[in-house]
């Protein structure tokens, strides 16, 4: 992210986020902070929020582990917003879902 041009789309957003804000010192640092992050990190920034986009792939990531450990790891209160807010649909579970079936045994 080299690039003069996406820093100072960074740069633009973080100070659009901060009008957001009401101008919030408090929050424009942390924005501030998180843009300055992205670029040492050379990560471009994801529609739909700040943070968010980068909590929904963490939450969506681990859909195949216990959902109560995931809110916990994830700092999320109850699993009912990590499920309804946080993870979301995928083409490679979807697939596995209608592809991978368990095989259920006759009753006898």
């Amino acid at each position: 992210m080299s690039d003069p041009a996406e820093s100072a789309a960074h740069h633009n957003q973080a100070d659009d986020d901060r009008n957001r804000t009401g101008g919030n010192d408090q929050q424009s640092d942390c924005m501030t902070q998180f843009y300055s992050t992205l670029r040492a990190a050379d990560l471009p920034k994801l529609d739909g929020g700040l943070w968010h986009p980068y909590r929904r792939k963490w939450a969506t990531e681990r859909k195949h582990l216990s959902l109560k450990d995931v809110a916990a790891a994830g700092g999320w209160k109850d699993v009912e917003t990590l499920l309804t807010c946080y993870q979301q649909p995928d083409d490679e579970t979807m697939l596995a879902v209608v592809s991978e079936p368990r095989k259920l045994r006759e009753a006898l």
